[in-house]
């Protein structure tokens, strides 16, 4: 008896946890849902729904910053160098944390977001001649040209039909990495899942956004980098995945 009960404390957090968050996404889409895309974002920064940062009035989320940036940023760095990488588009750059350590390893970077109040304060505060943003709706606006695009936790906020209106756009560019968020493999129900656009993720449906398959079934779609992310209440196995789009390699030359 004593071991059942050492189980199910066990598992009580994790399910606890689970709710909570299926209880928070459901308001969250029926909130967002009617909402443009601009309107959805402008709105979750205004309500801080990805966090809060005491040195700056913008906040990406836990994402951008800690251990999972961190290795992130070490691939990227590795495959900026080896490819002789010098101009980066990034779309959904956000507050910028991870986009800063970025810009300083090239020529020239790109952010681009579509929340006009952000993007004119990381134009105040970090506009160079080398550095420059841009608010555009990179699911039906014309992006900027660059050597590697990064789309790094932006299409899991998208559904499936806007998801589609961004990689049909990515073919001039001569790499493209691809970062998702991925539930613990054992709580895999449904690969992309659709959902509204907004603030939540298809991770607590146990979904996620899979370029390989339908809808979407890209070919040349290889996993390159892979990082634990843990909950602050619980371990939940789930993972930051970065696939390069292999298909997209020198495309800007055919």
């Amino acid at each position: 008896m004593s071991q059942v009960k050492t189980v199910l404390k066990k598992l009580a957090p994790r399910k606890m946890l689970e709710l909570r968050r299926k209880v928070a996404i459901a308001r969250v889409r029926r909130s967002f849902g009617p909402l443009s895309r601009q309107q959805a974002f402008s709105e979750t920064y205004r309500e801080k729904l990805w966090g809060e940062d005491p040195t700056s009035p913008w906040s990406s989320g836990s994402g951008s910053v800690g251990a999972a940036a961190d290795a992130y940023l070490g691939y990227l760095s590795s495959f900026i160098r080896e490819n002789k990488v010098s101009s980066v588009v990034d779309l959904g750059c956000g507050d910028f944390k991870v986009g800063r350590a970025i810009a300083e390893k090239v020529s020239r970077y790109t952010g681009v977001d579509i929340v006009p109040d952000l993007v004119t304060w990381l134009q105040r505060n970090f506009q160079s001649p080398s550095t420059s943003f841009c608010c555009l709706d990179i699911v039906n606006d014309e992006l900027p040209p660059g050597d590697l695009c990064l789309i790094r936790q932006v299409l899991q906020h998208l559904s499936n039909a806007e998801i589609e209106g961004v990689i049909s756009k990515l073919a001039s560019y001569k790499h493209v990495l691809v970062t998702e968020h991925y539930p613990c493999p054992n709580r895999l129900l449904a690969h992309n899942k659709d959902k509204p656009h907004g603030p939540d993720t298809r991770v607590v449906d146990g979904s996620a956004v899979f370029l390989d398959k339908p809808p979407f079934g890209l070919t040349g779609v290889l996993e390159v980098h892979r990082v634990r992310v843990n909950s602050p209440q619980v371990d939940t196995g789930e993972t930051l995945r970065t696939f390069l789009l292999q298909s997209h390699e020198n495309s800007a030359e055919r």
